[in-house]
């Protein structure tokens, strides 16, 4: 994965950081975005994903199981977190529910698609220098250590799907998906002095590990 070199002059370029500040956010799924660069007509983008250890907490973080509307290859730079990959069988049952997205903002609509069963068909813990591809339409999930740190660059490819699955363990309230509207907890990560240095230094780590 040789991305080093333009990854690195990002880092390095104030207004660059500023741009980058503006289109990136806290993810529902508890990680910062960092959207490094944008293909042209944004058929693409290569992300810089962010978990910050919360010392003051303990257990385990796990996402929603979900696809996506898009494949994608991620290089783990940082850290460890176990990956699962799910089968629809014999297994958990789980609220069903798709989600379009609604234009090109961080909102999502959700189409509940009632209940049905999953197992895992695919675990493990994966360390610091594992790259791995994902079809779009995988269910998999990752779950890690509230206190341990982790980075992930991300090669995000052109959509295929319009929407996205998700399952949840507990169900969401009839107003929010008659509402068909719900944010993804998205917080503007700002270009304050902080968070850019904090960006530089991790992203500055992520991609010499790369290179």
């Amino acid at each position: 994965m040789r991305c080093g070199r333009g990854t690195g002059r990002i880092v390095s370029d104030e207004a660059a950081l500023a741009e980058m500040a503006a289109r990136s956010y806290y993810h529902a799924n508890n990680f910062l975005k960092v959207v490094l660069l944008v293909g042209d007509g944004r058929p693409w983008k290569l992300r810089l994903h962010l978990w910050h250890p919360r010392p003051d907490a303990s257990g385990t973080v796990t996402e929603d199981i979900h696809s996506h509307r898009w494949d994608f290859t991620t290089a783990l730079v940082v850290g460890e977190y176990f990956a699962q990959e799910f089968k629809i069988g014999p297994g958990t049952e789980y609220h069903h529910y798709r989600c379009p997205p609604i234009g090109q903002g961080s909102a999502f609509s959700l189409e509940a698609q009632g209940k049905e069963q999953l197992y895992a068909a695919f675990e493990a813990v994966l360390p610091a220098g594992t790259i791995y591809h994902i079809n779009h339409e995988v269910l998999h999930c990752i779950s890690r250590s509230a206190g341990k740190a982790a980075a992930s660059l991300v090669l995000q490819k052109p959509a295929v799907e319009d929407f996205t699955d998700d399952r949840a363990t507990a169900w969401v309230t009839t107003a929010m998906v008659t509402t068909a509207t719900v944010t993804t907890g998205r917080s503007r990560a700002g270009s304050g002095t902080s968070w850019r240095s904090s960006v530089r230094r991790v992203a500055g780590r992520a991609v010499g590990t790369v290179r």
